[in-house]
């Protein structure tokens, strides 16, 4: 039996999907990453799902995935490590200037319109010294105020010294007497 030839459209025979687009497993870990980063910064699906340049559908199914939680965990962390580099920066840079003011003076500009140098004066010195010193403390964990605790014993004498002081002021006399204690059935 001679065999027919036949022809078909491979589209008309696959299915179509109805369902919001699935994205491929080869989506690279970057793009994970950046969309969990930008998640992260900012607070939104939509805009996280545009900068990493996926469909927002796909970063709401990510969300629900066991890795993203911990990614999510690890771009906090990165990020605060960055902030905390520019911080420490924006430290090292201010210190320096506060230095230099201490030493120097802050730049004032006077009636002419020229800048002059005019020492910091004691109540500035007073404030930065000491914020400074506080700090230095926090940052060493050694104690920045000084708390003094005292013992029960303190405290009772120093109750009766005030109680005495009292009843002297009023002319008060002392009373002797004796106390006797009753028990009283139920």
């Amino acid at each position: 039996m001679p065999k027919k030839k036949v022809s078909f459209d491979i589209k008309s025979i696959s299915p179509k999907r109805e369902t919001t687009p699935v994205a491929p497993k080869a989506k690279s870990l970057e793009t994970r990453i950046t969309a969990c980063m930008q998640y992260f910064l900012t607070g939104s699906y939509e805009k996280a799902a545009k900068a990493a340049n996926i469909n927002t559908a796909l970063i709401l199914r990510w969300k629900d995935q066991e890795w993203w939680h911990p990614t999510l965990i690890i771009c906090k962390k990165k990020k605060q490590e960055e902030l905390d580099t520019l911080i420490t920066g924006c430290i090292h840079d201010g210190l320096g200037k506060l230095s230099d003011r201490i030493s120097k003076g802050d730049a004032k500009l006077n009636r002419d319109g020229d800048i002059v140098l005019v020492p910091m004066t004691g109540k500035d010195l007073a404030s930065s010294i000491a914020l400074l010193f506080d700090r230095r403390a926090l940052i060493r964990g050694e104690p920045t105020s000084r708390s003094e605790t005292i013992g029960e014993r303190s405290h009772l004498d120093k109750l009766q010294k005030q109680f005495e002081d009292m009843s002297q002021q009023f002319n008060a006399k002392i009373v002797e007497g004796t106390s006797e204690v009753i028990k009283v059935s139920d």
